[in-house]
């Protein structure tokens, strides 16, 4: 049953202009099976998708897939965080907070990099994703001084306002709660429905495979499927939706 995608199917047809949508999954690094199944389910549609990896969590084998993925073309790969550990004593959980200088940020994200380069190259987009969407003014500071181009977090974090690093946001979480329960499967529906009137700029979608269950997966895959099949969607990736 699709009925929850019908307020989407709705607002695709009304769109005036095609609208552009990716698929951001994160923690790559985690949960390799998941993974794979999602990726799959890309594959069978040709829908584009932006893995967010975790730099220390990638070894050989994850990376040897990866590339292999990679090279169709669908599967875009970009730098998250570090180690994903949270530095915060209090408050909300952030890799790259408020307790941390612009040069502790700067190493770790460098370090990451390299590893992402070293097992990933040549396909690594020039984009990076904070654990938990959550990071500083001294972040950003630290990805243009090494060269980011873009930084991609949650709607609702507001934009540092740099020239020299563009944001490119998700704008619905399929994981999402309001006041502790999950949204349910029309709510995400209209959210999406949503972002596509108000015409704001490409609809991203965040996933985390490693808690994405079968029941989860059927509705990815419902969603896959329209933006694969509507003459107004067009699947893109992150820096592409940027150029």
């Amino acid at each position: 049953m699709t009925d929850w995608l019908d307020p989407v199917r709705a607002a695709l047809d009304a769109s005036p202009t095609q609208v552009q949508f990716f698929v951001r999954d994160d923690d790559a690094g985690w949960d390799d099976d998941g993974l794979d199944r999602l990726l799959d389910r890309c594959a069978a549609h040709d829908v584009h998708i932006d893995i967010a990896v975790i730099p220390v969590e990638l070894d050989s084998g994850l990376a040897t897939s990866l590339r292999a993925r990679a090279a169709t073309g669908l599967v875009h790969l970009h730098q998250h965080g570090f180690r994903h550990v949270n530095h915060e004593n209090n408050g909300r959980k952030y890799e790259f907070g408020p307790s941390r200088s612009h040069d502790q940020q700067l190493a770790d994200i460098a370090q990451g990099r390299e590893l992402i380069d070293e097992h990933l190259h040549p396909y690594v987009d020039s984009v990076f994703t904070p654990p938990w969407n959550r990071c500083t003014d001294e972040t950003a500071a630290a990805l243009a001084n090494l060269g980011f181009k873009i930084l991609s977090r949650d709607l609702s974090a507001e934009p540092f306002g740099r020239d020299d690093l563009s944001e490119v946001p998700v704008t619905v979480d399929w994981f999402a709660k309001k006041k502790g329960v999950p949204l349910t499967r029309d709510e995400i529906g209209r959210q999406i429905a949503d972002q596509i009137a108000a015409g704001d700029g490409p609809v991203g979608v965040m996933l985390h495979h490693a808690v994405t269950d079968a029941g989860n997966l059927a509705g990815i895959d419902e969603l896959l499927a329209l933006i694969a099949g509507h003459e107004s969607a067009v699947s893109t990736s992150i820096y592409n939706s940027s150029l």
